[in-house]
């Protein structure tokens, strides 16, 4: 099953739709994210839905090299935070973490690395925050 799930037509949505469950699968971040874009309160803990199942992660055998552990460690701290890339692309927002976190790499191994950790490549400007019901 690793075959691209088809993208969700938003006019076929309606209150009587109905999802086949043994062939929808969501993952709870997903739905965190979306219900945070949303507005909508939740009780989901990003921290925890982002963190891997063993949370004493062994240290590799081989040790990862600088730019592979920056775009690990960039990719994880805010993939899973919705205010890191609030009115900001996901690459501006790995940048930025870059900067402020990894000093020390240069401007083009962080931009290497933020067009790599980047989830949305076709790119865009952000979507604009705007309240619920204000549409």
């Amino acid at each position: 099953m690793d075959e691209e799930p088809e993208p969700i037509d938003r006019e076929r949505i309606n209150l009587s739709t109905r999802l086949c469950a043994y062939r929808t699968a969501i993952a709870a971040i997903d739905i965190a994210l979306w219900a945070e874009k949303e507005r909508i309160p939740h009780n989901w803990r990003f921290k925890e839905l982002c963190e891997p199942a063993i949370t004493n992660k062994p240290a590799p055998a081989i040790p990862y090299t600088e730019e592979l552990q920056a775009a690990i460690d960039a990719y994880e701290a805010v993939r899973g935070n919705p205010e890191a890339t609030q009115g900001r692309t996901p690459k501006q927002a790995l940048l930025s973490w870059l900067e402020e976190n990894r000093p020390n790499l240069g401007a083009k191994a962080r931009d290497r690395i933020a067009t790599m950790c980047n989830w949305e490549p076709q790119g865009g400007a952000p979507a604009t925050p705007t309240g619920r019901g204000s549409e």
